[in-house]
């Protein structure tokens, strides 16, 4: 292809990826940057990432503890709760008026190994696919916090084991859990053009994605409410892409990526708190209508290749914001209106990530080669520069092999 000659290129891509989609508040995922170095067209990529918090936060960029994030657990207030439901409060009497909050100290773990391909069959036709799986470990403990009544060290023994007996009538499990799911898989078919020596620039590939979320990932149990900070989605989503990305001169690229998503409604079973307990600890459970919220993701970077003997080095800046979602509870649970209205609030997020990417091609050596093997070194850092708030502080690490061919 001469680099004088202007292209106008369609390009049709089917693309599987090992993303667990980029509207997850706790685990989040960059999209697939197309850059593909030198005359490649193709590319095989074996990825392993490690995501870890226990930390989040709020309203206002406040870092709190991450199953804050639900609100403040208080077992007076469960108590009271469960007697709304039930008729009766499983605390003593002593204790029925009475806020005991507690402070909960937990933690986040994800381990993620997937494997990519896309294959560009002929100039702008391609396809790829994508297997990839997670294994996630999340764990709190409870302690007793600030109490404002007389108390002595029998009492405080004798609350942690009514919050170890009410959660066993709740049918919680055990404080720390496990998960390993598949992720949901990003289906999406690019149309774009590819335009050489256009606006001082060596080359502009701009393109248009439509894509679709498929739900193979595994629903969290509520019986399980330590891992209601969780790696997968499970429900199925559309989304629609714009990606530009300029070469301005030889191993200098600077990029766009700008996206719009939306998860369908959905129906399932979630804990339902009758008081303003935290949710996933609520005194009862139903069924539920989830109207989802739409996420919206920006995210511009710059990509320098081939700075020293094959080392490479970017800067990716990703901001996300999700409008909350909307709860219709079944009739039948007496629940309060002000609750409902501090779920859908808690739904709603926004979060900024920096990502520092270094990479090494192996055949640096070789002017427009073909055949590009890319060793490459993520690390994702949450930062607080405009409106973050109600997200985990999730660092992720990630390494990969990727073959571009």
């Amino acid at each position: 292809m001469h680099k004088k000659k202007k292209l106008l290129i369609l390009i049709t891509t089917i693309i599987f990826q090992k993303l667990d989609c980029f509207d997850n508040r706790f685990f989040p995922q960059s999209p697939l940057y197309l850059i593909l170095p030198g005359k490649t067209k193709s590319m095989f990529n074996i990825r392993s990432s490690f995501g870890f918090t226990e930390k989040a936060y709020s309203t206002v960029d406040k870092e709190i503890e991450l199953f804050h994030l639900y609100g403040d657990f208080d077992l007076g207030v469960l108590g009271r709760a469960i007697a709304k439901n039930t008729g009766t409060n499983p605390l003593r009497s002593y204790f029925y008026d009475k806020s005991i909050p507690f402070k909960i100290e937990g933690g986040l773990r994800v381990q993620e190994v997937g494997i990519s391909c896309y294959y560009q069959i002929i100039d702008g036709i391609g396809f790829g696919v994508n297997f990839s799986c997670l294994h996630q470990q999340n764990f709190y403990n409870f302690n007793l916090d600030h109490l404002q009544f007389l108390h002595t060290d029998g009492i405080k023994e004798e609350l942690n084991k009514a919050r170890k007996n009410i959660f066993n009538q709740l049918g919680f499990s055990k404080d720390s859990n496990s998960l390993i799911s598949l992720n949901d898989i990003d289906l999406f078919f690019r149309f774009g053009i590819i335009r050489d020596y256009t606006l001082k620039c060596r080359r502009i590939n701009a393109g248009f994605r439509l894509g679709g979320f498929l739900p193979t990932s595994v629903k969290c149990d509520i019986s399980k409410p330590s891992l209601a900070p969780s790696a997968t989605q499970g429900t199925v989503g559309f989304y629609g892409a714009i990606d530009l990305l300029f070469e301005l001169k030889e191993n200098l690229k600077l990029g766009v990526f700008f996206a719009l998503n939306k998860r369908l409604n959905h129906t399932r079973i979630e804990r339902i708190p009758l008081l303003n307990e935290p949710y996933i600890f609520g005194a009862t459970s139903g069924q539920v209508t989830i109207k989802n919220g739409s996420t919206i993701l920006f995210t511009p970077y710059i990509l320098f290749e081939n700075l020293r003997s094959g080392i490479g080095f970017g800067i990716f800046y990703s901001l996300t914001y999700h409008t909350k979602d909307h709860w219709n509870i079944d009739e039948t649970i007496l629940y309060l209106e002000n609750t409902k209205k501090s779920i859908e609030k808690n739904s709603n997020w926004a979060s900024d990530y920096v990502r520092l990417e270094v990479l090494y091609n192996f055949n640096h050596r070789y002017k427009n080669n073909k055949n590009s093997p890319l060793l490459k070194i993520e690390w994702e850092i949450p930062t607080s520069f405009f409106v973050t708030k109600r997200i985990g502080k999730t660092n992720i690490i990630s390494l990969s092999m990727e073959y571009n061919f």
